[in-house]
Order: C-alpha cells, then structure tokens, then sequence
C-alpha cells in the first residue's frame, strides 16, 4: 500500500490559508511515523521489523491576481529516515513543488461576505531525487524525495465563515503519471472538512 499512496509525496492539501483575499508566505510542518512488524517465519526467512519517520516543511504562498483569480504555490523540504532491520537509510532535500491556480467563483460580497468557493488546478513537478540507492538497490519508491514525475492536480475550496467562526470544505484529485523508469504511483483523491 506504500507504493500506492505514496506516504511522504502527497502534500497537495491546502488547508486553511489566512485572510483569504490578501498575498500570503508561511511555513507549514508535517510528520507521519510508522512502525513495520513483519514476521516470515513462515517462509524461513526470520522476522522484519522498521521504523519509518516522513517528515516535511513546506514553504507556502499565495499571490492574489485581482478579486478572483489566485496563484498558489507549495516548495516542500523533506526529512525521510528508515531505521529497520535490514535498512538504516536517512535523507533529506527539496521534495517536488506544486503550483496551482484558483479562480473564485463566489465572491465574498455575494453572500453578505460569509461564502467563498474556488476551483482550480495545477501541476507538480519533478525536481525532488527520486532515484536514491542503497547498496546498489532502489530504495523503496514511498521514501525517495520526488516522484520523477509531471502529475496533475484539480481541487475545490469551500468557506463558510460567521463572525470569526467558520468552516472549510476542500477536495483534490492527482491525477500521476510515470517517471523515466517507467514508475506511477496511483492517483489519489482527498477529502477533508
């Protein structure tokens, strides 16, 4: 399921971005740890096991074109380390960026100020490494920097706020495509409220 999801390489998220209709840089961090157990005794091959850390800090901004038309770009840095049985493998560099264009189809003083929703899309591309060795193996595709590959982003951003309260809907598809070794990663969908 590693190689499907990718693990470190989504990122796409917007999340919730300040003062929605003003320029915006920020910094965001994000960590996932896993812990593996894999027991082949079954096939005499002993017992596996792996601690996986994925960390990222993603550079963020956001330049406003006028009232609707929005630029939004992530330039992620990542920390990948693997402390397993068989692999002791640590890395670290700039990750694949994502540029995105939104285009606001509810202004906020449509709706006595209190909705906005956008749609765009966008492309992420491949500069993070994505052919790390060890041993003179791959390794695995889930902990490489980069995909290596060009891939394709739609999403959709809904606010609703009152007073300073709010709530926010996004969805985002990424569609993948393969890399110079012939390597795709699933698409993926992503949801969130």
């Amino acid at each position: 399921a590693c190689d499907v999801c990718g693990c470190s390489l989504g990122g796409f998220s917007q999340g919730v971005m300040p003062d929605y209709n003003s320029h915006f840089v920020g910094l965001r961090y994000s960590h996932a740890g896993f812990h593996s157990r894999i027991d082949h005794t079954s096939l005499n091959q002993g017992f596996e096991e792996s601690e996986d850390s994925y960390q990222r800090t993603d550079l963020v901004f956001r330049y406003n074109f006028g009232h609707r038309l929005k630029m939004n770009v992530l330039i992620p840095y990542l920390f990948n380390s693997m402390q397993g049985t068989h692999q002791r493998i640590a890395t670290q560099g700039i990750g694949d960026p994502i540029a995105m264009i939104n285009y606001q189809l509810l202004k906020e003083a449509v709706i006595r100020k209190n909705h906005f929703l956008t749609v765009g899309g966008g492309i992420k591309l491949p500069l993070g490494h994505y052919s790390l060795q060890d041993n003179g193996t791959l390794v695995n595709r889930n902990f490489q920097l980069g995909t290596g590959s060009f891939d394709f982003l739609l999403n959709s951003n809904y606010f609703y706020r009152r007073n300073k309260k709010g709530v926010m809907a996004e969805a985002s598809w990424k569609l993948n495509t393969a890399n110079k070794q012939n390597y795709r990663f699933g698409n993926q969908l992503n949801g969130m409220v």
